[in-house]
């Protein structure tokens, strides 16, 4: 599923965390792990050779430190625009996965629309795995993947759709358990108790939940390692709460696209939810681009 996995890296520690992500993905998968650092200057400068040389010196030096001998690690160094360096690199070299810190150059403290994060998981053409600084990577052995369970929202939407399909897939070769959550969040609020209104409430839930039900994965093994959850109220922050209750190991979100609504409603649940922090989150494009 996973055989080629991007990586940029910038040493900050969200990075470096993003890294070791990407050697456990790489491990368990048996995937080529490109390693890229882009350098911010302008292309008709040019990189000095000791400049270079000094930075894949580090770059070495911090693949010791992770002992990654068993796994398949190419060095790129670039230099230009860091977004589109990312972007060309992941095509060129037809990428199935990028993996990213989602803070650092720059001292940003949190992703935020026009974070070199954002704009690279909004922007790819293959899912993007965005790792915070603090998140802590279960340990399940050298040749397993480091996700147990996964949590997977839906608002039934195309996009949100095709990242079910994805965690599905990603599920079955992790043999994880697999949630997968939508969120009703009732108009009238809760001092609205009319019988007709505890109805309909009732009602909605359920048709969100039966709609639920017919995306879960066929009868079988895969489907007892499975559940269907409807949590009412704000779709971020049900979520948020779950992910915490059932201590999931990845979050697994869809990304429709470029143009501005997208970037709104990125900028609601999904931002929200990679904000929070206590674990990664894979976005996953709605269309092969």
């Amino acid at each position: 599923m996973i055989k080629r996995i991007l990586c940029p890296i910038d040493r900050s520690p969200s990075s470096l965390q993003a890294f070791d992500y990407a050697i456990a993905l790489a491990r368990w998968q048996g995937a080529r792990l490109n390693l890229i650092e882009v350098i911010e200057v302008p292309n008709h400068y040019g990189m000095p050779i000791e400049t270079r040389s000094n930075l894949e010196g580090d770059l070495e030096r911090v693949l010791v430190s992770r002992r990654v001998s068993d796994v398949k690690v190419a060095i790129s160094l670039r230099q230009g625009n860091v977004v589109q360096e990312i972007l060309g690199h992941a095509k060129a070299n037809r990428s199935d996965l990028v993996v990213i810190g989602s803070h650092g150059r720059g001292g940003i403290q949190r992703l935020v629309l026009g974070s070199i994060a954002e704009k690279v998981l909004r922007l790819s053409a293959c899912p993007v795995l965005t790792v915070r600084r603090g998140v802590s990577q279960r340990r399940r052995g050298k040749d397993r993947s480091p996700f147990e369970t996964i949590l997977c929202p839906t608002d039934f939407s195309v996009a949100a759709n095709h990242a079910v399909t994805y965690a599905k897939r990603l599920a079955k070769e992790a043999n994880a358990k697999l949630i997968l959550v939508t969120a009703v969040e009732w108009p009238f609020g809760d001092g609205v108790k009319s019988r007709p209104a505890a109805e309909l409430r009732k009602s909605i839930e359920a048709d969100a939940r039966e709609a639920l039900g017919r995306l879960l994965p066929r009868p079988g093994s895969d489907r007892r390692r499975a559940e269907a959850l409807v949590v009412s109220g704000k779709a971020s922050a049900g979520i948020i709460k779950l992910a915490r209750l059932r201590s999931v190991d990845l979050i697994v979100m869809g990304v429709s696209g470029r143009n501005a609504l997208d970037v709104a409603l990125l900028g609601s649940t999904t931002h929200h939810v990679i904000r929070a922090g206590s674990w990664p989150v894979l976005t996953v494009p709605a269309v092969k681009r």
